[in-house]
């Protein structure tokens, strides 16, 4: 399968692109090349609203004013529509639900982490060359110390860092260069019935750095190639929004 050299956006990659590619590089072509939605389920609406919510009370921090958390969460149903416009939820999905549990994440996240991070920058562009390869991410949070801090929203506790952010802390930490420690921590606020935030510091290291070395230019390689293959072993098959695109393409059932 050969993409059209016009629409093969591979020449500039991010760690979500890179790890789609590594998971399915089929959903990556589906997605990235051809261009086919993948609109964001409830999950990812209410992600994106308690993202909202912490760059709005870390801006006011650094501009000196030190809220507290009710200052921003008064303004949730505000934060919310903004965050929300053009998502099309599905029928099955409790918007009401949805807005609630998003306010009570956020809420935690300002009881329990923001009162103890001095951010020196928040929702930072960053970009550069990664073994010969263009890439570009935004940092959540970046605190006077150097550290790295991205936040998560789940349903279910993770109990380590995962491949995929480890994989994106460590694109971060190189792409951050000098200013950086070294030290970066996922903060995961989890939608259990009783909000939890576990914060799980990560410590890239030499490793990291050999990890997005070897891969960037991998799957540069792979997408400048056209090596597109579908990974019908994968547990997220049953998820994707292209399993009948990837049936027509490759055959089979997902």
């Amino acid at each position: 399968m050969q993409p059209n050299a016009a629409t093969m956006p591979g020449e500039i990659l991010s760690p979500s692109q890179a790890s789609t590619f590594l998971g399915c590089s089929a959903k990556y072509y589906f997605k990235y090349v051809m261009g086919m939605p993948d609109p964001a389920g409830g999950g990812a609406a209410r992600g994106r609203a308690v993202h909202k919510a912490i760059e709005h009370y870390m801006r006011a921090k650094i501009a000196g004013l030190d809220l507290e958390g009710e200052a921003i969460t008064e303004y949730w149903d505000e934060i919310w529509d903004e965050s929300t416009e053009g998502i099309e939820f599905a029928a099955h999905e409790d918007i009401d639900g949805l807005k609630a549990s998003g306010s009570q994440l956020a809420a935690k996240y300002f009881r329990e982490a923001a009162p103890h991070i001095q951010p020196a920058a928040v929702e930072v562009p960053v970009a550069g060359e990664i073994a010969g390869v263009k890439v570009r991410g935004i940092v959540d949070i970046l605190d006077l110390n150097g550290c790295i801090i991205d936040v998560k929203t789940s349903s279910r506790k993770p109990s380590k860092i995962s491949g995929d952010h480890a994989f994106q802390l460590a694109t971060y930490s190189a792409l951050v260069g000098d200013y950086a420690s070294g030290e970066t921590r996922i903060d995961s606020l989890v939608s259990t019935k009783d909000p939890q935030l576990i914060q799980i510091t990560h410590t890239p290291g030499e490793q990291g750095r050999k990890l997005v070395e070897r891969m960037y230019p991998l799957v540069a390689e792979g997408i400048a190639n056209g090596l597109f293959l579908p990974n019908r072993a994968s547990t997220l098959c049953s998820y994707c929004p292209y399993q009948k695109a990837c049936e027509t393409e490759f055959g089979g059932t997902v």
